[in-house]
């Protein structure tokens, strides 16, 4: 945890004037990214009540009033503020970094963001249940069409992102449009599931 904690905490850019908004439940791993994270960095935490998720105006209200600098959220919450078409009647300039985890978010609802919000940084997070977090990231750097898929991008500090074909074979960067199985190595990777042998 602590190797991801520093991890998160550079990706993501979280330092002591950092403010980021939590929506996650406490038994779901995005809400340890985010308190340790904060508490690492020494910056502010909001917690967003569950209630407000209702109310997606008074989420992006909170957002503005509060300036809130850093949010974190599955793509399916991106997704519904977007579908709720409600992102232009707001002035979000305090946001500087939006990330995602969890699920592909479609490239459309991400250029609605990105229409509303030119000046932040959009990262795609990647990591599967196995591990303590994320094992991979992408920092949005160009215009995608509708039909591309995000990469996910590079390792995350102390991870090593491997992907081995049917043979077991390594298959190198320079090998394109090669299918494999993608294996992980690094500190934040759990020793097994909890009371599964297997």
């Amino acid at each position: 945890m602590i190797d991801y904690t520093y991890s998160i905490g550079e990706i993501l850019q979280i330092n002591q004037t950092s403010s980021l908004l939590n929506q996650a439940p406490f038994y779901f791993s995005a809400s340890v990214r985010d308190i340790f994270s904060s508490v690492k960095a020494g910056a502010t935490l909001h917690l967003l009540p569950s209630y407000l998720f209702a109310f997606p105006n008074k989420i992006l209200h909170y957002i503005e009033e509060q300036k809130i600098n850093i949010i974190s959220w599955v793509p399916t919450i991106f997704t519904f503020f977007a579908k709720e078409n409600i992102l232009n009647k707001f002035k979000i300039t305090s946001l500087k970094t939006v990330a995602w985890v969890g699920e592909l978010i479609p490239v459309k609802t991400l250029n609605i963001w990105k229409k509303y919000l030119p000046l932040a940084t959009f990262i795609n997070l990647y990591g599967p249940t196995e591990i303590a977090g994320t094992c991979c990231y992408y920092k949005v750097d160009r215009e995608f069409k509708e039909d591309e898929i995000l990469p996910i991008g590079k390792s995350s500090n102390n991870t090593q992102v491997l992907v081995f074909n049917e043979k077991m074979q390594l298959i190198t960067p320079s090998q394109i449009n090669q299918k494999g199985e993608l294996y992980i190595k690094g500190s934040n990777i759990s020793l097994g599931y909890y009371n599964d042998k297997e």
